[in-house]
Order: structure tokens, then C-alpha cells, then sequence
């Protein structure tokens, strides 16, 4: 018989910070092949929407920093707002779908989640971000336990671990498969399409979900819905539970880090080469857990859940340390990967831990609620974390310290784990397992590295900062020079009254700093007709720029609408100031050039009223653009 860890019966009543990775064990084809149709479908749900998720994570903060100019602050209450709906959303959606059903729970979360992922493509400013994450964490969040609920329902008990392997496995293939393809096809300045092809996986969902999917469980409409919050008053009211919660909560203030800004570090310390993008850093975690993850749960599986516990969380917090001390692209690397480690062996554990320490007749009701950790930690994490990176790490330039403070919460909580052993014992007596606890005074080295780390990552000084209008030291190196290209004049543009158009400029060119363009008309001459003169009127242009980031940006008006006989321009100019060492792309690609003829002045008679109308005037577009040229 393999040898696994054993999963809760019910994981839907459980969670895991980015999803529950647990056991792993051998698959073997035959006992696949017992599984139901609807299994393979909620799996192929899951796979795509993890897949979106994921995908989007992958540039989510550098796409908020680098190409649309938010502030690290800015950066973290936007992915703690997201990450409260994503973890406080499923209690009321299991409810929820209990009541009306599974299937039109999952439409009624896909129906949300097309519209905002789509328009977080088009959105430049923290308040729409703010709206759309709301909807975007009311649709993830909605769906997140409907997968794990259907399978529960539809596989028997002698294969619910087999089941929830797959489900665990198809969680991690969608985390790796989609952020590694947008790393290798979407480049950085192109960062918002990602919003669109998250669309695209979830519209797929909702086509599946529509054809095949149908609900696992009679439904209930005296579900109330309510309840749950009740329960969760219920269970916090147990003092030893809720100091549990509250100290494990330390560990997933250490996680927030992960997407939200461990790519930023990425970036703003160029420890990377640029063609190394944050979505194919994010492939590193779940990589790592696919490969490692059968050998770290054959180890575990008979192991003492607490030692494990903080064995993983020591694990975590080393790799932490590494990368955070050591601001070089391969410590950056081992450092995921160490911490990836710890990640798999802490968190399954603790859910474990939960189940033995649980009084017998409410194992249920406690892992039901057993997220909480995850919610708090990961809110309260991303939060804080944005206001210390901005001012240690942006500011001051001294990233070292903004890890020593999340590697110190991370001792913190090792060390108050084993007080919260000794003060209130490892596990219930009718949970079969003996109270193992570590030796208090071995646990002491955790409490007193924590000044130790904070002192040495000041003492260490300051690293070149890179980011969005950083030091850009390069320049003065003399290796690259700002070389400036003029362009023909594109002639014979017409356009009607009322009518635009749209026009792309290739800018190929890797290094691109500026872009200036200019938009001119020519108002038409006066005639004569009749034996009487007909004076034109001006006319009058709009204009907008989308570059490679998406924002639009207007025209200015240098002479709009022109002058009676005269020439009309519309100009604007293009900065890129992300500070990159080159070579860098992220100005590189398609500026998409709007034109429109909003107003085209009649003819009109130098004496009376009435003339003859103008249906619109030619124009020419002009430009030049600046790139830093390599001086061999």
C-alpha cells in the first residue's frame, strides 16, 4: 500500500494559502479510469482558472509599478483587498451553493470573473483597480470551494486521496503551465494582455460549465447561509484555537511576500537578466513542489505533525534569509526553491495538527475554519508589506531589511509556537499521537537571532536600486548613447466628419526612451460659387496615444481647431522612465495612434447664412523617437 499523507475527508473545509498542495503519491492508470465524468470536468475547471490566476500573479505587481506607476503601498492594499475576498468569499459561497446550486454558483462566478479580468486590461488607475479586484475577488472567491465540494460528493472514500492528489497536482500544472507560456510569448511591456488571456480561460470555464457540468448534491433551499458565521463565533470562542490562529498567521505574513513582492525585488534590484521575466519566476514554486513534492511526502508521512511544522517553517524562513542577504540572481533562485520546500512541509501539517488538537466531536467544524490563518496573515502581510518595501527597500534602498523583518516574524513564530505547546499541550488524548515537544531552550538561538538579523541587514548597507526612476547609473557608463530617428511623413490621411481611425506605429527597437508624434491639417482654401465667396471654417482634431503599457494618453492641442487659412497641430510626447539598465523592452512594441475628425467648419458666405457644408479635411502624421544605441 502507498504510503501517503492522510488529507482531511473533506477538504473543501480546509485551505491552503495558494491552494492546499499536499499529498503526493504514485499515479497508477487503472485506478484513474474509475474516476466519473464530472470529476474530470471540475479538474479541467480548475486547471483553467488556476491557470488565469496564476498567469495574472505572474505580472500583477510589475505591471501596476512598472507600466502603470503605482507605488509599492498602492501595490500591497490592492492585493490585500483581493486576498481577504479570496479567502472570506468561499464560506458564504459554500452556503450560497448549497442553497441555489453548484452549477449556478460556478456561472454566476464565471459571469463575474470575464468581465473583470478583461477590463483590468484596459484599467490605469488605483480606483479601478480597487473596483475591478472587488469583482475579481467576489468571482475567485466564489469558486475556489466549489472544486474541492464536487469532488468530495462524487468519489468514494478509499479514493478520496487519490482524488485530491490530482486535484492538488491540477492546481500546481495550471500555476506552472501558464505563467511559464506568458513569460516566454507575453514580453513585459505587453503585461495587460494577460488580463485578456485570463478572460479567455475563464470563458472556456463557463462553455464546459455550461455543457457538462451538473450539480453533485440535491439542492437545499433551507440552507441558511448565515450559519457560518455563527460557527466561526463558535470556534474562536475556543481561546487555545483562536491563539493558535493568531500565531500561525505569523507564517503566511512571511508567504505574502511571494507574489506580491518578490518579483518587484526582482525588478527593482535587476538580480535577473532581462529576459528572465516575474512570470517565469513564478513557475519556480510550483515546479518545485511537482518535482519534490513525492519525496517530501513520502518523508513526512510518519512524522510528528508539530516537528514538521517547525521544521518547514525553518526551512521557509532559511530560504528567505538567502534570498534576502544575498541580492544575486542564483541566491534568488535557491532561495524559492528552499523556501518552496518549507512551504510543502509546513502547511499540510499544521492542517493535521489542527485535526489532533480538535475536540473529537468538533474535528469538522475546527477544519472547516482552519484558513483563517492564511486570510489573516496573507491580508495583514501584503499590507504592511507594501508601506515597509516602499520605505526600506525603495526609499532607503536597503531590501535586506525589509526580508529581515518578515525572516524575524518568521523566528517569532517558530519560537511562539513552542510556547503555545508548553502552555497548552501538543494534542487531545484521543488523537493517538504522543506529545513530542521540543526542548524549550532549543528553541531559545530563534528568539535571539531576531535582533541579530535586524542589525546585520542594516549594517550591511545599501544595493543599487534599478527600479522606476531609480539611480540608472548606466548611463553615464559610456556604453550606450541616446540616438534620436526621424520618420517620413505619412501623406493623404482623410477622414469624414465624425469619423476616427487608428494607426500603428512598429517601434521594434529595443531601448526606446521617447517617442514624439505630431498630427497636422491644413484648412481647405475658400471658394467661389455663384459669383460669391466662401469662407472655410476651422476645423478640429482629437488624438490619443496607447503605448506598449496600455495608457491612454491625449494629444495636446498646440493649434486646435486651426486658424481660419491656417495649419492645425495636435502633438504628444512619450517618456519611458522605468530606469533599466539596457538592454530592456518594456517600451518596445505597438503604439496604437487614435485619430478623430470631431468637427469639420463649413463654407460660409462673407455676407448671409447660408453656405455649403465640409464633410471633413486631409491630415499628416509625423514622428521621431529616441533609443539608447550600444557603443561597441
Amino acid at each position: 500500500m502507498d504510503k501517503v499523507l492522510r488529507l482531511p475527508r473533506d477538504p473543501s473545509k480546509s485551505s491552503k494559502n495558494g491552494e492546499a498542495i499536499m499529498a503526493v503519491m504514485p499515479l497508477k492508470i487503472n485506478r484513474l479510469q474509475r474516476f466519473p465524468t464530472l470529476f474530470w470536468v471540475v479538474n479541467t475547471l480548475e486547471l483553467f482558472e488556476r491557470g488565469a490566476y496564476y498567469g495574472v500573479m505572474g505580472y500583477f505587481s510589475y505591471h501596476l509599478k512598472y507600466n502603470l506607476h503605482f507605488t509599492e503601498d498602492v501595490i500591497g492594499i490592492l492585493s490585500a483587498i483581493l486576498l481577504a475576498l479570496l479567502y472570506f468569499v468561499p464560506i458564504i459561497a459554500a452556503g450560497f451553493a448549497k442553497k441555489i446550486g453548484y452549477r449556478k454558483t460556478l456561472l454566476m462566478a464565471f459571469a463575474v470573473l470575464i468581465p473583470a479580468y478583461a477590463l483590468m486590461a484596459y484599467a490605469h488607475s488605483p480606483f479601478s483597480f480597487f473596483f475591478l479586484i472587488l469583482i475579481w475577488g467576489i468571482g475567485a472567491g466564489a469558486f475556489k470551494p466549489m472544486v474541492s465540494a464536487t469532488i468530495a460528493h462524487v468519489t468514494g472514500e478509499e479514493r478520496r486521496n487519490l482524488a485530491y492528489y490530482i486535484y492538488y497536482l491540477t492546481i500546481n500544472l495550471g500555476a506552472f503551465i501558464v505563467p511559464l507560456a506568458i513569460g516566454i510569448f507575453i514580453p513585459e511591456a505587453m503585461a495587460r494582455f494577460t488580463f485578456i488571456l485570463a478572460a479567455v480561460l475563464i470563458t472556456v470555464n463557463l462553455l464546459i460549465t455550461l455543457l457538462f457540468y451538473t450539480d453533485p448534491v440535491e439542492i437545499d433551499p433551507s440552507t441558511r447561509v448565515g450559519e457560518v458565521f455563527v460557527n466561526m463565533a463558535r470556534v474562536l470562542s475556543d481561546r487555545k484555537f483562536a491563539v493558535l490562529i493568531a500565531i500561525y498567521s505569523g507564517f503566511f505574513m512571511m508567504f505574502s511576500t511571494m507574489h506580491t513582492f518578490l518579483p518587484l525585488y526582482m525588478k527593482d534590484f535587476r538580480l535577473m537578466p532581462s529576459w528572465f521575466t516575474t512570470p517565469l519566476l513564478a513557475t519556480i514554486n510550483p515546479l518545485t513542489i511537482l518535482v519534490a513534492g513525492p519525496i517530501l511526502s513520502k518523508f513526512s508521512s510518519k512524522k510528528d505533525s508539530l516537528k514538521l511544522m517547525i521544521t518547514g517553517m525553518s526551512i521557509f524562513t532559511l530560504g528567505l534569509f538567502i534570498l534576502g542577504f544575498f541580492p544575486l540572481g542564483p541566491a534568488l533562485i535557491v532561495g524559492i526553491i528552499i523556501f518552496s520546500v518549507g512551504e510543502f512541509i509546513t502547511h499540510p501539517n499544521f492542517i493535521s495538527y489542527v485535526s489532533k488538537i480538535a475536540p473529537s466531536e468538533k474535528v469538522a467544524l475546527y477544519m472547516g475554519y482552519a484558513f483563517l490563518p492564511s486570510a489573516i496573515g496573507l491580508v495583514f502581510g501584503s499590507t504592511v508589506g507594501g508601506f515597509l518595501y516602499r520605505f526600506l527597500a525603495v526609499e532607503m534602498h536597503m531590501p535586506r531589511a525589509f526580508w529581515a523583518v518578515f525572516i524575524s516574524i518568521g523566528l517569532l513564530t517558530i519560537f511562539n509556537f513552542v510556547l503555545y505547546n508548553t502552555r497548552f499541550g501538543a494534542v487531545r488524548p484521543s488523537a493517538g499521537v504522543p506529545a513530542i515537544l521540543p526542548n524549550k531552550s532549543a528553541t531559545l538561538p530563534f528568539l535571539l537571532l531576531i535582533p541579530v538579523v535586524l542589525i546585520s541587514s542594516f549594517s550591511l548597507g545599501s544595493v543599487t536600486y534599478f527600479g522606476v526612476e531609480g539611480e540608472g547609473a548606466w548611463e553615464e557608463e559610456g556604453e550606450y548613447v541616446l540616438t534620436r530617428v526621424e520618420s517620413d511623413e505619412m501623406e493623404g490621411n482623410r477622414l469624414l466628419e465624425g469619423q476616427s481611425a487608428t494607426y500603428t506605429l512598429n517601434l521594434y527597437t529595443p531601448n526606446v526612451k521617447s517617442l514624439n508624434i505630431t498630427i497636422k491639417w491644413v484648412d481647405e482654401p475658400d471658394m467661389r460659387r455663384f459669383g460669391r465667396e466662401y469662407q472655410n471654417q476651422p476645423d478640429y482634431f482629437a488624438a490619443y496615444l496607447t503605448p506598449p503599457n496600455g495608457t491612454r494618453i491625449p494629444f495636446e492641442e498646440v493649434t486646435n481647431p486651426n486658424p481660419i487659412g491656417g495649419e492645425g497641430e495636435l502633438r504628444v510626447t512619450y517618456v519611458y522612465d522605468g530606469g533599466e539598465r539596457p538592454p530592456y523592452y518594456n517600451a518596445t512594441g505597438d503604439y496604437i495612434v487614435e485619430v478623430q475628425m470631431v468637427f469639420a467648419g463649413d463654407y460660409r458666405p462673407r455676407v448671409g447664412v447660408i453656405g455649403f457644408q465640409d464633410d471633413g479635411n486631409d491630415f499628416t502624421i509625423s514622428y521621431d523617437y529616441a533609443y539608447y544605441q550600444r557603443v561597441d
